[in-house]
């Protein structure tokens, strides 16, 4: 009778962080055609795509400043490419329109009362 011999596992090699991305690559591409195979990623929910109309931009961008100097309009374009790719909401677009003014422009939230500056349509109308 021969003795069976036990094999010991392989011991773990170190990777390198370029072969890991490779071989997650690999597990991913396996997960995905199993699932299509399996029928359960062959085409997304509404609840998938409601999350990612939702889901929020990867970069932010930064609001511009208005001191005066150059024209509203310009300020006014940008400053509402800015609300729209943040996503902001009303409150939020107010909060940041107050901040971005700059030097003598920043005096109208003490000139005007609070039914202009604490609304934006007002404060943008005068």
């Amino acid at each position: 009778m021969k003795a069976k011999i036990k094999m010991k596992s392989r011991p773990k090699i170190w990777a390198s962080p370029k072969k890991k991305k490779t071989l997650q690559k690999k597990r991913s591409i396996k997960k995905t055609e199993a699932e299509e195979v399996n029928g359960s990623g062959s085409s997304p929910s509404s609840e998938d795509e409601e999350t990612a109309a939702v889901a929020k931009p990867k970069h932010l961008l930064k609001p511009p400043k208005f001191d005066g100097v150059k024209p509203f309009e310009t300020f006014w374009a940008q400053f509402k490419n800015c609300a729209e790719n943040n996503q902001w909401n009303k409150q939020q677009k107010l909060a940041y329109l107050r901040n971005s003014l700059e030097e003598d422009v920043a005096n109208i939230l003490w000139d005007y009362g609070e039914e202009v500056t604490e609304s934006l349509s007002s404060l943008t109308r005068h």
